[in-house]
């Protein structure tokens, strides 16, 4: 039995602004996260390469999925590799904004790009991923996927929720019923990747974004505006008297919920407004601005809470942070 050889990261010219990108080494047409195939190469955002950028929940840290990388191993974690997978069905589909069917497509995704072992390479790479998530060509972001609903319900529900009225006034005290899928409903607006400080950079940065929510071919796509036209005709979210439906019976969840899918809600609401300060800034914005909106983020790494803000503030605020994992 032939064993292949371990995946070893080659150093990378911070002063040439060198970073990784992916490119899918077999173009068949396997969403099998157990069969990934890829190359890995060094470009230089100087040369304004074209790729899409990849956003995603870390998942549980543990790097237990093995994929064929320069046709050697390397172990990746098991949300890394799903979202791999789904990224790659939306190809085959020519669901990739920005590139025609059959183009080479080239991906960065933190968790293959950055050798996260080495800690010079994390603190050199993560100052360029302001310029890597507004340049890229678009960017995807893998949300998840569900465990009891279908992907496809998750967005046709919250359409429904958009688009209904949901709210109790005194001439009309009774709530209006709406047919639809609670638990597709609930499954997508609690996924961990809504809370993460990392995607609040991401998508504040990023010019145009696709969101992807499934497992490999079974996947739903919708483009982040609409998602957001959606919640925006919700009115506001704080309103006491604006009702997202509850479960009961065997869909009755955790009774914080529906807190949980409005706070998720409102997130996305701040990462627009955000961009749309961000662009009219031109340098970036300032460190209260960003922090009253991260406050509530999630990062595994209590230090990310601070790094993860580099790309969106100014530039006087962004030079005196030194991004440092040396120090525990």
């Amino acid at each position: 039995m032939n064993v292949a050889a371990s995946f070893q990261f080659w150093s990378l010219d911070s002063s040439l602004r060198q970073i990784r990108l992916i490119k899918r080494s077999s173009v068949e047409h396997k969403h099998d996260e157990n069969d990934i195939n890829i190359e890995v190469e060094t470009v230089s955002l100087s040369d304004s390469p074209r790729f899409i950028a990849l956003s995603y929940a870390w998942g549980d840290p543990a790097k237990n999925v093995r994929i064929s990388c320069n046709q050697k191993d390397l172990y990746i974690t098991s949300n890394l590799a799903r979202a791999l997978c789904t990224v790659f069905a939306a190809f085959d589909k020519g669901k990739t904004p920005g590139f025609q069917h059959g183009d080479t497509i080239l991906l960065w995704a933190d968790g293959i790009c950055i050798n996260q072992d080495d800690i010079e390479e994390k603190a050199s790479q993560i100052p360029l991923m302001r310029d890597i998530y507004s340049k890229a060509q678009s960017v995807i972001a893998y949300i998840g996927a569900p465990q009891r609903s279908k992907p496809k319900a998750a967005f046709m529900a919250t359409a429904q929720l958009g688009n209904a009225e949901i709210f109790l006034s005194q001439d009309r005290p009774e709530r209006v019923t709406i047919q639809f899928d609670i638990v597709a409903l609930h499954e997508l607006w609690t996924q961990p990747w809504f809370n993460r400080s990392w995607v609040f950079q991401e998508m504040i940065l990023a010019p145009d974004v696709m969101c992807l929510y499934g497992d490999g071919a079974e996947h739903a796509s919708w483009p982040l505006s609409v998602i957001h036209t959606l919640i925006d005709r919700m009115q506001d979210m704080n309103n006491p008297h604006r009702q997202i439906p509850s479960g009961s019976g065997d869909l009755a969840f955790e009774s914080d919920w529906k807190e949980i899918a409005r706070h998720n809600m409102l997130s996305v609401d701040s990462w627009v407004k955000l961009r749309k300060m961000l662009q009219k800034s031109h340098n970036g914005l300032n460190p209260v601005t960003v922090a009253v909106h991260f406050r509530k983020a999630d990062a595994t790494d209590k230090r990310d809470k601070v790094y993860s803000l580099l790309g969106l503030l100014n530039d006087s605020h962004r030079s005196s942070i030194r991004v440092d994992y040396s120090e525990q």
